[in-house]
């Protein structure tokens, strides 16, 4: 087999490796060290950059590829897959899906509409080290739990299934009031057709595995990060692009009828990223 490849040109090797993506390009590259050679070139890897890559990090104070440990195309873009940059202000955060190369954002608990938010006696904003954000929103304790935020579908992928999460954590206290699962809606906004779901934000393991079995329903649960937070899938929706779905994809989890008091939870943002199946 390794004899039949190395046969083939490298560049001929170069462009069929160009139509696939980063993870079936990386799996390419173990065939021969023709293989590898022509896998790894800067040739393939530019072409897994989205193609408005470059005005995206423009939008960042702080990153430029001049100032960054890379030697290649491949380790630019490795380092976008690790090592998210924060644009618009510190706003939002953005990175490359490292197996596809698709865009990928989180929206800054700043950045999203929360009811009450700015109130302190239910809510509280405090520097968070082990947050990508300046800021993280701590709830303190409501009986109307409403958080929204919005997307420009113009800064996704197109062709793209993406899932929306939360990312949260418990505060210095256990959470309290959120051992029903909450609604969720995601979609395109002035869409008629929204994602909707049920989410439990309870991250105690031992009942989230009982509470999910006793229910027939579908109902996401929390997952622990490596970085040390929590997410919950909040819904998912396609990207088509083609200019028929242009606008933003509003996200929205909400507990208002109950009236019971809920308290404890940190919110560091709302995540958008290619669902995996592609």
């Amino acid at each position: 087999m390794e004899e039949a490849c190395g046969e083939l040109p490298e560049g001929c090797i170069a462009h069929v490796a160009s139509l696939t993506s980063p993870r079936e390009a990386s799996r390419l590259a173990v065939i021969s060290p023709t293989f590898k050679a022509a896998v790894e070139s800067d040739a393939v890897w530019n072409g897994f950059f989205p193609s408005d890559f470059q005005a995206i990090l423009s939008r960042s104070l702080s990153t430029t590829i001049e100032d960054l440990p890379v030697q290649s195309k491949k380790d630019l873009f490795m380092y976008f897959a690790q090592n998210p940059i924060l644009i618009d202000g510190g706003k939002l955060s953005f990175w490359l899906d490292k197996s596809s190369g698709k865009k990928s954002f989180m929206l800054s608990a700043a950045n999203l509409a929360i009811s009450w938010g700015d109130t302190p006696e239910y809510w509280t904003w405090y520097f968070c080290l082990q947050s990508r954000f300046d800021k993280v929103a701590q709830l303190i304790c409501v009986c109307w739990f409403e958080v929204t935020g919005k997307f420009l579908t113009s800064l996704l992928s197109p062709s793209t299934h993406y899932a929306a999460f939360l990312v949260f954590n418990n505060a210095s206290f256990r959470s309290y009031g959120f051992k029903l699962p909450i609604d969720t809606e995601v979609g395109l906004v002035g869409s008629e057709t929204f994602s909707q779901r049920k989410v439990y934000l309870e991250v105690d393991s031992a009942r989230r595995v009982t509470l999910q079995a006793a229910d027939n329903d579908t109902i996401e649960v929390p997952m622990l990060r490596a970085d040390g937070w929590f997410e919950v899938e909040l819904g998912d929706f396609y990207f088509v692009g083609d200019g028929s779905d242009d606008g933003e994809v509003q996200v929205r989890l909400f507990e208002i009828n109950r009236g019971n008091w809920k308290g404890n939870i940190v919110i560091q943002g709302i995540e958008m990223r290619p669902k995996g199946d592609y």
